[in-house]
């Protein structure tokens, strides 16, 4: 029985052992991938980093074209030439900026040619400094994992929107930020965020808060659906007009993590609902703000709408905001002028398809995690209420 149980330990590690070719149904479908190589995203070595999604790869796909991005060419440029050259399956390799490049220039082909576009999908694997479209789709953070996924070829829908700003018309996977969410995105510079990494964010949002005024924001939303907005019914509009409001920031985002805490205040952000998320915060002290934030933070955590007066919240398919005085505007991490600006999500047609997780799957494990956190945050509560009344118990005996 020993001898049989060593040979079944030797044949798991035969199993694992590197270079053994790992074919899948969508390897055989799509034999060659094509990779979108940013190398000035993030903080890892980029050589070592190309290695090792090169010969990830390598192992479920017969063809490996890799290409890289430039000064000149940007992810966008560069996944235009990949796409002429043939390439169905593009794999951005870089921050989120490098990310809605390539998916910006997925898009554009789909919108030329239709139907006769092909079988053009986006793979995903993170190297910049937040990473935020893989946190929000549960795409590995680990560069070799991320890899590995590829050849799975479980493919997700997710949403495209249009901005129209004072620099022209973009493409927009994740947020757009006005105001706040704008000064942190500019107080991050490059050397920063190497240095720090994601901390760098941390470091720049604080500093913003207390830099930030408020400014006086008219929000224009066409389409207006919300089924949590009331705690029976749902909230319909063809359009709402929110003026005369004194803001700190506004955010429109399509899809975003927990870590993106100026987006959240619905409780989820969803990628593939035909909607984007609308999150007005109010003007406040920032020591309020702080506060705020935090309850924002929590209501991304705990999948839940956050109530207070200095949040507004909701989903619609059309937002036109204009600001008193003009507010910087960030789209997915980019700068991007200044209001007015406006998002709209098209049809189902403006959809970019993502190879990741399936959406069922990553809710089920973000409700456990929420409902986890709900009976940790009771239990501490109740053991904080306990200790308080034990303490005056004893108090009032002495």
């Amino acid at each position: 029985m020993r001898q049989r149980h060593d040979e079944k330990k030797k044949k798991k590690k035969k199993k694992g052992k590197v270079g053994e070719v790992r074919l899948t149904s969508f390897s055989r479908q799509h034999r060659r991938v094509d990779v979108i190589f940013n190398k000035v995203s993030g903080r890892r070595k980029p050589d070592a980093d190309s290695d090792i999604i090169q010969s990830t790869l390598q192992r479920s796909f017969e063809r490996v074209v890799t290409w890289h991005t430039t000064e000149d060419k940007c992810g966008k440029a560069v996944g235009e030439e990949a796409i002429a050259d043939g390439a169905t399956v593009l794999i951005a390799c870089g921050g989120d900026g490098t990310v809605t490049g390539v998916a910006t220039a997925i898009q554009k082909r789909v919108e030329e040619e239709g139907d006769g576009a092909g079988d053009l999908m986006l793979g995903v694997v993170p190297r910049g400094t937040a990473n935020a479209l893989c946190n929000a789709l549960d795409i590995p953070g680990n560069v070799k994992r991320a890899a590995e996924m590829i050849a799975t070829g479980c493919v997700r829908r997710i949403d495209m929107a249009q901005v129209w700003g004072t620099e022209g018309k973009k493409r927009m996977l994740l947020l757009a930020g006005i105001g706040l969410e704008a000064e942190t995105v500019k107080g991050a510079p490059r050397a920063m965020k190497r240095a720090l990494g994601a901390l760098a964010y941390g470091v720049a949002g604080i500093r913003s808060i207390w830099k930030q005024e408020g400014f006086e924001a008219t929000v224009i939303m066409h389409d207006v659906l919300d089924g949590k907005a009331f705690a029976k019914g749902q909230l319909e509009a063809k359009e709402m007009r929110l003026g005369g409001m004194v803001l700190k920031g506004v955010t429109v985002a399509n899809a975003a993590p927990a870590t993106s805490v100026l987006a959240q205040g619905v409780g989820t952000v969803r990628p593939d609902d035909g909607l984007v998320e609308v999150v007005c915060v109010a003007s406040q002290t920032p020591w309020g703000m702080m506060r705020t934030m935090l309850l924002m933070l929590r209501s991304a955590l705990l999948r839940r709408r956050e109530t207070r007066g200095t949040v507004f919240a909701t989903r619609a398919r059309r937002v036109s905001v204009q600001c008193d005085p003009p507010q910087r505007v960030v789209v997915d991490g980019e700068p991007c002028g200044t209001t007015p600006v406006t998002v709209q999500l098209g049809a189902r047609a403006d959809a970019v398809r993502v190879i990741a997780p399936k959406a069922g799957a990553v809710n089920r494990r973000r409700r456990h995690l929420s409902r986890a956190l709900i009976r940790l945050w009771r239990n501490a509560r109740g053991a904080a209420l306990l200790a308080v009344a034990i303490v005056a118990l004893r108090r009032a005996r002495a």
